[in-house]
């Protein structure tokens, strides 16, 4: 999941990790992420991407997401393969 480019428009409001006073993180400094798929019983293959991502906490007011492409006319591209689950 580190090489799934974020986007931030808030990314000045963030303190450098060396620099925050927490002990460990903190959403000044920080923004937790969560991937939970599974592949249905009735298919054989599924894929997780970038779009499976979801922003935990007090990022997600901060706008900190997976890049979502889009082609020239607006549509979006297909996300970021991060990889493929099988049954069982």
């Amino acid at each position: 999941m580190g090489l799934v480019p974020l986007v931030s428009d808030s990314v000045d409001s963030f303190e450098m990790h060396q620099m925050c006073d927490c002990e460990e993180f903190c959403p000044k400094c920080s923004v937790e992420y969560r991937l939970t798929k599974r592949c249905p019983a009735n298919v054989d293959m599924c894929e997780v991407t970038s779009n499976d991502i979801e922003v935990v906490g007090h990022g997600n007011s901060r706008g900190v997401m997976p890049v979502r492409y889009v082609d020239d006319k607006g549509n979006d591209e297909d996300p970021i393969l991060i990889m493929k689950l099988s049954k069982n």
